[in-house]
């Protein structure tokens, strides 16, 4: 069995401050519930092996944020092309990750992650992923390469204002 873990960044800042939407930061509820989000997947026992993150300010930041209040220890990693990357590419990059791995987060953007857990499950609904979401999707594989859309089971779906 093999999980993977969707993770949209936190609240972040108006696109009006910045220059460019890349720079975007975290709210002081964003970090909050980056937080928040991080301590959830260790109470629920599903910390990360892996970490796949979008270079973008608000997702770095939500993953560092919820991988320190979590104390996941996960390896980590930058990937500069989860920001704009389609669900294909994401399916991807997935595809080319070591088998030791049986838990891979992946933390990024909408509307691409949406769309990736609606592949992923062979949704027909459109499916609501606010800022700090986070879903947990199975599949019954065995190696990364074999992991394709249409054959996850969503495990679960919540976000910051749905927990305590």
């Amino acid at each position: 069995m093999k999980t993977i873990i969707i993770f949209r960044h936190a609240s972040a800042n108006a696109t009006t401050e910045y220059q460019i939407d890349y720079d975007r930061t975290l709210t002081p509820r964003g970090k909050k519930d980056a937080e928040k989000m991080g301590c959830y997947l260790t109470d629920k026992k599903n910390k990360p092996d892996l970490v796949l993150c979008s270079s973008a300010i608000r997702a770095k930041t939500t993953a560092e944020i919820a991988n320190n209040s979590g104390n996941w220890k996960s390896d980590f990693f930058l990937e500069p092309k989860i920001y704009g990357g389609d669900p294909y590419f994401l399916l991807d990059l997935i595809k080319e990750q070591n088998n030791s791995y049986n838990s891979i987060c992946l933390v990024g953007h909408e509307p691409n992650f949406s769309r990736f857990i609606a592949k992923a499950i062979n949704a027909t609904a459109y499916i609501n992923f606010p800022t700090g979401a986070i879903a947990k999707i199975d599949f019954n594989i065995k190696e990364w390469t074999k992991i394709d859309f249409g054959i996850g089971t969503l495990d679960w779906i919540t976000c910051p204002k749905n927990l305590i």
